[in-house]
């Protein structure tokens, strides 16, 4: 599906000044990232939900709600909310959207949309004519709106190869815990799922093109069994060739000690390659035979579409945060009817990481044989 075939749900009068009304599920980091960004564009923090009846009155302190409820069915029912973001454990995406988009309720959705493809898809299918999304937000970078820009236009003459990777540490001791390592909960994949399925989007949002085919090998570096006794990955090493030719390695570890949120590609060409670091996302390197060079984000040299997402002067450093609230902000202007800003992160994206994240899995477990990603 493509953004052509996202539509807004009907215009209001004055849908555009109307503030919505906002809920979230789930009072963890994410969900205080999420409820944050909605303040930030306007919207109102009307109403939380726990994952314990007794949890709800701290859920919405947690997330600075005006009231907590139970469960999600009494919120569904009295809150009279315009979107839900769900920000729970993997495993409660689909049962969770599904009931707000049955509600008529807009939907933003934490990745990995689903924990298997049929699953996504279905929600997909149900999203209908309500906005629905995945926050897939190093879109927002303006230095990755620049990258795009700059292979849009052919700068990097033909693309042969990219290399990258995203590295973490908060798993790198056997003492570390979450959620996230109990595949009841996580599901199948977690590396991968959780910050593969980041780089993946972001390398064919810049590029324009697919990874095509794939050979994978992961690794279990400390077991860490809870729930129904299957481990998840720790680490994940994929090499891959894209529709268009390019060849690719990524590496993807949340056990490399020191490295907090690296989130790394670099992109090769005949007469232009490009590098870009999350972790340093206020530069793009741009190497050439003649010599390379750094680009700063600097609104008055960027490319309008990626000046859009510039909120301050250069030399005052935008992150993380920033690229949600960009997210958030697009995501809500889709859902007042004004237009489906581009590369907005929708459903069909979650849909295709979860597609990957199945292929990664498929191909090291018959020992890194390649492996066709379905389209």
């Amino acid at each position: 599906m493509s953004m052509a075939d996202v539509t807004a749900a009907p215009s209001e009068p004055d849908s555009e000044q109307r503030t919505l009304r906002v809920a979230v599920v789930g009072a963890g980091f994410m969900g205080q990232v999420h409820a944050e960004a909605a303040r930030r564009a306007g919207a109102s923090v009307v109403a939380a939900v726990a994952s314990r009846p007794e949890g709800a009155a701290a859920a919405a302190r947690a997330v600075g709600a005006e009231e907590g409820y139970p469960d999600l069915t009494t919120l569904l029912g009295d809150a009279e909310i315009d979107v839900l973001h769900v920000c729970t454990p993997n495993a409660s995406h689909v049962p969770t959207a599904a009931a707000a988009l049955a509600a008529g309720v807009h939907v933003v959705c934490e990745k990995p949309l689903a924990t298997n493809s049929a699953d996504a898809r279905t929600l997909v299918e149900a999203a209908g004519g309500r906005v629905a999304t995945v926050p897939f937000v190093y879109r927002f970078h303006p230095m990755v709106r620049e990258l795009r820009a700059r292979l849009a236009a052919g700068e990097a003459g033909v693309l042969a190869s990219v290399t990258g990777g995203y590295l973490q540490d908060w798993l790198s001791r056997p003492s570390d815990d979450d959620w996230r390592v109990d595949a009841a909960l996580g599901g199948p994949s977690r590396a991968f799922a959780d910050i593969g399925s980041h780089w993946c989007d972001l390398f064919e949002f810049v590029t324009g093109d697919r990874i095509a085919r794939l050979s994978a090998r992961t690794a279990v570096v400390h077991e860490r069994i809870r729930g129904d006794g299957r481990a998840t990955e720790d680490l994940a090493a994929v090499h891959f060739t894209t529709a268009a030719g390019m060849v690719g390695t990524l590496v993807v570890s949340q056990v490399a000690a020191g490295r907090k949120n690296r989130l790394h590609l670099e992109l090769s060409g005949t007469d232009a390659s490009f590098g870009f670091d999350q972790e340093d996302p206020e530069r793009l390197w741009v190497g050439r035979r003649e010599g390379g060079q750094t680009l700063l984000r600097d609104p008055a040299t960027l490319h309008p579409s990626a000046a859009r997402y510039v909120r301050l002067p250069a030399g005052h450093a935008q992150g993380y945060q920033d690229c949600f609230d960009a997210f958030v902000a697009d995501t809500y202007r889709a859902m007042r009817g004004a237009d489906v800003p581009d590369g907005l992160p929708t459903f069909a994206d979650g849909l295709r990481a979860v597609r990957i994240t199945e292929t990664v899995l498929a191909s090291a477990a018959t020992d890194g044989a390649w492996t066709e990603v379905p389209g």
